[in-house]
């Protein structure tokens, strides 16, 4: 074999291996597209579990805490108002 053939057959050689590898990395780049489309996907959908989850905390839960926060607070400035009113009785009797 001459040096011309031996240098077409490293040229086809290194076409084919080259055409291989691009499509071996074709089919792993498709086949990670499909897995992280569908991992992408679910993860969409947890997070509009948790985005659920929380607007139903906020409604259900965290609304009537408020309200009852504000309950107390009210009961505690009603109790203080009386004591003030008490004490300036009290101090306006001993004068």
């Amino acid at each position: 074999m001459s040096i011309e053939g031996l240098r077409d057959l490293a040229i086809i050689v290194v076409a084919f291996v080259g055409s291989v590898v691009l499509i071996v990395r074709a089919v792993v780049y498709v086949l990670l597209y499909r897995r992280i489309t569908s991992v992408l996907g679910h993860l969409s959908e947890a997070c509009r579990n948790l985005e659920e989850i929380s607007s139903l905390i906020k409604d259900e839960i965290a609304k009537p805490l408020i309200q009852v926060a504000c309950l107390i607070q009210g009961v505690r400035q009603g109790i203080e108002l009386v004591k003030q009113f008490m004490q300036t009785r009290e101090e306006g009797g001993k004068q």
